[in-house]
């Protein structure tokens, strides 16, 4: 759904307005944010009609998974991926932004976690804050940090899912719950590095569409990706941990089978000896005549297992 608000930061108004409005409503000196869904066959038409740079809107409508600040000659263009978590499953969309004179338009396909929250917070915030539409950027960066902090936890609760079972059942299931996380939290890694060091770019850079006194409130959002940075790290290297730490259980329980088998082979080893030597069909035995053989046999047997196992026992083999 796409949404159009102009701003009077003369006499603290605000009012939707349609899109076909926005590029009048800036030539009057008011400013604006155009909020449009590319999934919109008239959102195209829409840029075009506001004076866009091409280039930037050929940029803006290319279905490139990338991160990226461009500078056009009337505008900015930064490409950002948002995130959220869903069922433990990491899931990512396109976000983009451009900057023009008393003019932000964001742009994406579908609904995008962080412009949902703007649409809720905005119309207090510039109430109570703003004084330039710098604030409406400050607003987008602010629950995209927000998206990134609620998928760090998520994931770290996916880490401690892992962690309980560790001394669980062996089953691949584990490893590929295991893989899943880790090639999420890569995913995590590398959107949260791209929007720090492009919010960082923005917040140092001089630029006429993003004013001095935004700047700092964004490079404080640096400040929140840095610290969700390490967050994220610490997730990482616990998984880590905790891998190899369910190895370690694994590999011990195949010594504690291993270790059984080999205790009951060497009982049966002696006793299968003396099977293999009164087993053969040689005539002349002299115990296969004697009376008591059979249950001397059994004495022998008994006597040999027993001794094996005490002596295990005492040497803590058992």
């Amino acid at each position: 759904m796409s949404q159009a608000v102009e701003f009077d930061f003369v006499e603290k108004k605000s009012r939707a307005l349609p899109a076909s409005e926005v590029r009048t409503s800036v030539g009057d000196g008011k400013s604006c944010w155009l909020d449009l869904d590319l999934g919109d066959p008239a959102a195209e038409a829409v840029l075009r009609k506001l004076g866009i740079d091409d280039l930037a809107i050929e940029h803006a409508l290319a279905d490139e998974a990338t991160s990226r600040l461009v500078t056009h000659d009337h505008c900015l263009h930064v490409s950002l991926i948002d995130v959220t978590v869903v069922g433990g499953t990491l899931r990512t969309a396109r976000l983009e932004l451009i900057l023009a004179h008393e003019l932000l338009v964001t742009l994406h396909r579908g609904p995008v976690e962080a412009i949902e929250q703007v649409r809720k917070t905005y119309s207090r915030d510039f109430e109570k804050f703003a004084k330039s539409l710098g604030f409406m950027l400050y607003e987008v960066f602010d629950h995209l940090a927000d998206d990134f902090r609620r998928a760090i936890r998520a994931m770290e609760a996916e880490v401690e899912r892992f962690q309980a079972r560790i001394f669980g059942d062996v089953d691949d299931e584990i490893f590929n719950h295991v893989g899943r996380v880790n090639r999420d939290l890569l995913a995590l890694r590398a959107a949260l590095l791209a929007a720090r060091d492009l919010l960082h770019q923005l917040a140092t850079r001089r630029s006429p569409h993003v004013s001095e006194t935004t700047q700092p409130a964004l490079e404080n959002i640096v400040g929140v990706l840095e610290r969700l940075g390490e967050d994220l790290t610490v997730a990482r290297e616990i998984l880590a941990e905790s891998l190899d730490l369910y190895m370690s259980t694994v590999s011990h329980r195949t010594n504690q089978v291993v270790t059984r088998l080999t205790i009951l082979s060497v009982i049966f080893l002696p006793l299968t000896f003396l099977c293999g030597v009164y087993g053969m069909n040689f005539k002349y035995q002299p115990e296969l005549q004697w009376e008591y053989g059979y249950p001397a046999f059994w004495i022998v047997v008994v006597t040999i297992a027993g001794g094996l196992l005490l002596f295990m026992k005492r040497r803590k083999w058992l």
